[in-house]
């Protein structure tokens, strides 16, 4: 599901190219990727005026282009609340054990 939502192709794109925006004329900027770990910064990095968030300035962009639809992910990921559930240890465990078979 997550490998073939449009959806969210649209928000990670968008996410890179604020962040490549931001780091602009600096060694991390012009990047093609970033890390996951990266994502909870949106929502703690804030603009000059200490208001508005990285975060913010996303969903914003996408309203204003008309594109809201496209931060409803919710639908994308019917199987999301499931797979919450599951330990990465347990995962981590069941795929070395398929490995050696």
């Amino acid at each position: 599901q997550v490998m073939n939502s449009e959806k969210l192709i649209q928000v990670l794109d968008m996410v890179l190219n604020v962040g490549n925006f931001m780091n602009q004329g600096t060694l991390t900027g012009g990047v093609e990727a970033f890390k996951f770990e990266s994502l909870p910064k949106l929502s703690q990095t804030k603009s000059a005026d200490g208001k508005t968030t990285v975060l913010d300035f996303i969903v914003e962009t996408f309203i204003q282009k008309g594109e809201r639809q496209a931060l409803l992910l919710m639908g994308e990921f019917p199987d999301i609340q499931e797979s919450s559930r599951l330990s990465i240890g347990d995962l981590t465990g069941d795929m070395n054990n398929l490995r050696k078979d």
